[in-house]
């Protein structure tokens, strides 16, 4: 499936936040943290997603790489989130 994903973005635009999940299913992490990168200088639109909602880039989160890809997109780190909760003034 990765090699015919990389096949496919040579011939076609694929989206940088599905190679990222392939390549972190691979245990590519550096590949994978690259992709994400790219992911955010596009303004994907499923980076959000691909950030905090699959259990392949889950092994990512502890990667400072994945710190500087959250604060590039303004989101709080889990600890700021934990410490304010929503409705909670």
């Amino acid at each position: 499936m990765r090699d015919e994903l990389v096949r496919r973005s040579q011939r076609e635009y694929v989206q940088p936040t599905t190679l990222a999940m392939v390549a972190a299913a691979a245990g590519e992490r550096d590949e994978a943290l690259a992709l994400l990168h790219r992911a955010c200088d596009e303004h994907d639109l499923y980076l959000i997603f691909t950030l905090y909602g699959f259990p392949t880039t889950a092994r990512l989160r502890e990667d400072p790489r994945f710190a500087e890809i959250r604060k590039r997109m303004g989101l709080p780190s889990p600890l700021e989130h934990d410490s304010h909760p929503v409705g909670r003034s």
